[in-house]
């Protein structure tokens, strides 16, 4: 596993260590419960069925109601714990990528049917990881309590029980790096068809009545048919890792069981330890076929957090914060563009800060380094949680609720509110459907969106680029004035070459003429 996949999976993980925690614990109880059961059984067949003893046979079979209630209780933690992890884990990937994606520009983007995969496909493989790391705890438990129970049953029966080892190493060492290579190209193939069909369906829009329809469904087709053939592999790989993963601790099962007939015909195992050991093992076996899946899972979430990775990778790490302190942001010697000069700025609540400088100058460069999604050839940026408006905003094919709220439990009133302080509450109201790419609004309308959308949000810092380029003089100058009522309370720093943006401001930082160092 990569390391940037690696970082991505622990992290989802030691985000939900609390539910996590809990899960394991379950994990454990229920277990030991289960394990019980098969020795609380054999006792109850040897002091009770074979002695003759009512009494013992009752007490234990008090003994197995009392551990069928165990495995209750612990099933209850396990399964709460894991579901509020996977559930979580699965909400803060996706805010990651939504946040990170609608503060990237568009174009550096995989297509929109690509992207809808990895927000649900792959966060999904990764949330399956998630939810079955508890299953560990139930794996290393049955291996620490089997294995010296059946050596103390008979070790012959554990020579049976160790004889499968090699086998199953093998099994597991050799079909998961196919497995995961057939999985890349599974979810490769996906990705390239789901672009294809927003491309065909797009072009069937603006291409009809011009003969184009067979080039298109050949397209599509072709693309269909590496979907198919890239499923098929996986799944026959699928198909003999489960076959083989199931028949070895099978054939190990009737192998042990014919040795502990042996072993019982010859005094050696007791009719009770028999039971026991016919149960276990087929507990054995419902272990290997359980790691196998969550091998398989895990082979499942490491093609999806590459996926991810793919996307995330120019995306700050943390998603904001809506209890972050509101602290500046303060920039020491950087040079975002080769070749510029180094640029140092402060910019604190209550004070509006503007970058300016022609085209070119790298202004839109600055700002991206100062929210953390382009590296500086130079210099240091320190600062809390950031939301980026760039130029090109990307918008979801939503409504404009789902737009601006993101999928935060927002009222209606704020949403509302900051379409009003950028004066778009008369043009779009919250159930507007916003169509695909932004197509129904104009490039105003798409800037203000975006601004509004910061607006609600609650990151200490907000990076403003040219949001006001598409605006008439009249309607700048509200959103201007929204944007100096934000700065009063936040950090907030704007690139624009507009008079009206340059006037408002505090504070201002040139690119172009200098060392860029503000006035």
């Amino acid at each position: 596993m990569s390391r940037p996949e690696r970082r991505l999976l622990w992290r989802a993980a030691r985000e939900q260590r609390g539910p996590l925690a809990l899960a394991g614990l379950g994990a454990l109880v229920r277990q030991l419960g289960f394990l019980a059961v098969p020795a609380c059984l054999g006792l109850a067949v040897d002091r009770g069925v074979e002695q003759g003893d009512l009494g013992a046979a009752a007490w234990w079979a008090l003994a197995l109601a009392g551990a069928g209630l165990v495995q209750v209780l612990g099933m209850c933690a396990w399964d709460q714990g894991s579901n509020v992890a996977d559930a979580r884990a699965g909400v803060r990937l996706r805010a990651r990528l939504a946040g990170g994606l609608l503060s990237t520009d568009g174009p550096a983007l995989p297509g929109d049917g690509d992207l809808v995969l990895r927000a649900s496909r792959d966060v999904d493989a990764v949330r399956v990881w998630v939810h079955g790391l508890a299953t560990w705890v139930v794996i290393g438990v049955t291996v620490a309590v089997l294995v010296p129970g059946i050596a103390q049953l008979d070790p012959a029966l554990l020579l049976v029980v160790v004889a499968t080892v090699p086998a199953l190493v093998l099994l597991n060492t050799v079909y998961p790096r196919a497995y995961r290579k057939a999985g890349e190209a599974v979810a490769h193939a996906h990705g390239q068809r789901a672009d294809v069909v927003e491309y065909v369906l797009r072009a069937a829009l603006t291409s009809r009545g011009a003969g184009s329809g067979p080039a298109l469904r050949a397209t599509h087709r072709e693309r269909s048919d590496e979907v198919t053939r890239h499923t098929l592999r996986a799944g026959a790989l699928m198909a003999g890792w489960s076959a083989l993963g199931e028949g070895v601790p099978r054939v190990a099962l009737a192998v042990g069981v014919l040795v502990g007939v042996g072993a019982a015909a010859d005094g050696r195992l007791s009719v009770g330890g028999l039971v026991a050991f016919s149960a276990w093992m087929g507990t054995v076996g419902v272990a290997v076929q359980v790691g196998l899946a969550r091998v398989m899972q895990t082979v499942d979430a490491r093609v999806g957090a590459a996926r991810l990775v793919e996307v995330l990778r120019d995306v700050p790490d943390d998603v904001p914060d809506p209890a972050a302190p509101r602290v500046g942001l303060r920039a020491r010697g950087v040079v975002a563009v080769p070749g510029a000069e180094p640029v140092d700025l402060h910019a604190v609540p209550g004070r509006l800060l503007v970058v300016g400088g022609p085209v070119g100058s790298g202004k839109s460069t600055l700002l991206r380094v100062l929210a953390g999604t382009a590296v500086p050839s130079a210099g240091e940026v320190t600062g809390g949680a950031v939301v980026l408006v760039p130029q090109r905003p990307l918008v979801l094919a939503r409504t404009v609720r789902d737009n601006l709220a993101l999928g935060a439990p927002i009222p209606d009133a704020s949403l509302h509110a900051a379409l009003q302080d950028v004066l778009l509450d008369d043009e779009v109201d919250l159930d507007t459907l916003v169509a695909d790419g932004g197509a129904s609004l104009s490039g105003g309308q798409l800037q203000r969106l975006a601004l509004a959308r910061a607006l609600v949000s609650d990151a200490p810092v907000l990076l403003l680029d040219d949001v006001t380029s598409a605006l008439d003089a009249d309607t700048e100058a509200a959103v201007v004035a929204a944007i100096l009522r934000e700065s009063r309370r936040r950090t907030v720093v704007v690139a624009s070459t507009r008079p009206a943006v340059l006037a408002a401001a505090d504070a201002t930082v040139l690119l172009g003429v200098g060392a860029g160092l503000g006035s």
